[in-house]
């Protein structure tokens, strides 16, 4: 799915306050950018916020390095990285 195609979906605001470096859990199955599952109930790292809170690039530990762009509808917040 595009980013335009997000925008579509969702409007124009922000779905939610996922910020850089949150760690997030996957609701539901998803594939990696290079094309790897990641299972739902999967743990990652925000790396990136697209367009204001539309979408997240998520990596994560399994498989290797993977980095999924991400609905908002499809995370769930787990917790901020340390102070």
């Amino acid at each position: 799915m595009t980013l335009g195609a997000f925008s579509f979906v969702l409007g124009d605001e922000p779905v939610t306050d996922f910020r850089d470096l949150d760690t997030v859990e996957t609701i539901r199955s998803a594939t990696s950018d290079d094309g790897d599952v990641i299972p739902a109930g999967s743990r990652g790292t925000v790396v990136s916020v697209i367009r204001g809170g539309f979408a997240y690039g998520v990596e994560f530990a399994e498989p290797y390095g993977a980095v999924a762009t991400m609905l908002a509808a499809d995370l769930r917040h787990v917790g901020v990285p340390a102070a």
